[in-house]
């Protein structure tokens, strides 16, 4: 039997098609943990709990409401950065997002965007005015009105869909047919072009993410970083962003592992992510492990 036959028949055996078994009225809770490791820096650990309810089975697909609820953070009121990544866990805190999916229970829309969308520009309000109590620090650097921007940015209907569909999320395989070796390009929430790659072993499947970005691409998104976190700075880096690409002082990497355990059922029963992002000149690391309760 020659080598390609038999990888050919090895890839086979190790396809599988994810389409989770869903009935009115089912009920899905997991707890998620994540700890975030910034040099220098504390940790930050969030914990949270995410309910999954499915309110209707169509042929055509089905509508699952999402909560958050019961989130701890413990970053201090010094912590910046903490306090960014806890406000804008916070912002989605007791709120539903109903999503629908195909019929293999992939998310294709935002089916309450609308009403969400009032309901968190209002919270995003009460939040920013929240922080900049709580946290002095943050006025240094940035206003309130660019913080609930940022909030902001963080749940449109994209970014919503992308982080379903992205490594951390429960619901990223539905509807795939994954097999070893079998490659996949995304956007994450950030923005980021990634490619993804499977890996179906007998009690996981695991996958290996990477930036998938061209240099024209990452000077787009470059560009757009800097406007947004430094805008004072934006009309400087534009004119000179070949050389600050060439020089590495604006590095952009990121890279993620993720490793499914299913249920029988097809729903995922835990989930680990390492996540590394470098960015700027600040390398961050983010461990997630979310468990079916």
């Amino acid at each position: 039997m020659s080598c390609l036959m038999l990888m050919s028949i090895l890839t086979v055996q190790a396809q599988q098609k994810i389409t989770p078994a869903m009935k009115k009225g089912q009920v899905k809770t997991y707890s998620v943990t994540s700890v975030t490791k910034i040099p220098g820096q504390k940790d930050i650990n969030i914990k949270l709990d995410q309910t999954f309810t499915v309110k209707s089975v169509k042929k055509e697909g089905c509508v699952i409401d999402i909560a958050y609820s019961n989130s701890t953070s413990d970053a201090t009121p010094e912590d910046v950065v903490g306090q960014l990544l806890s406000g804008t866990m916070n912002l989605l805190s007791d709120q539903n997002i109903t999503v629908a999916t195909d019929k293999d229970g992939k998310p294709v829309s935002i089916a309450n965007y609308t009403e969400l969308r009032k309901q968190l520009d209002a919270k995003s309000e009460e939040l920013a005015n929240m922080f900049m109590e709580k946290v002095p620090a943050l006025s240094q650097v940035m206003s309130k009105e660019k913080l609930k921007e940022t909030m902001m940015k963080s749940i449109t209907e994209e970014n919503i869909l992308n982080s379903l569909q992205g490594s951390t999320s429960v619901l990223a395989l539905n509807g795939k047919t994954v097999a070893t070796g079998a490659a996949e390009e995304y956007v994450n929430d950030k923005g980021i072009k990634m490619r993804r790659l499977y890996f179906v072993n007998p009690s996981d499947i695991t996958t290996n993410s990477a930036i998938n970005m061209t240099q024209d691409e990452l000077k787009t998104f470059i560009i757009a970083q800097v406007e947004q976190i430094l805008p004072e700075q934006a009309s400087m880096i534009k004119q000179n962003i070949d050389m600050v690409m060439k020089s590495g002082m604006m590095k952009i990497d990121m890279k993620e592992t993720a490793v499914y355990k299913m249920a029988n059922d097809n729903w995922v029963n835990s989930l680990t992510v390492e996540s590394t992002y470098d960015m700027l000149g600040q390398k961050t690391i983010t461990n997630t492990t979310i468990e079916s309760k």
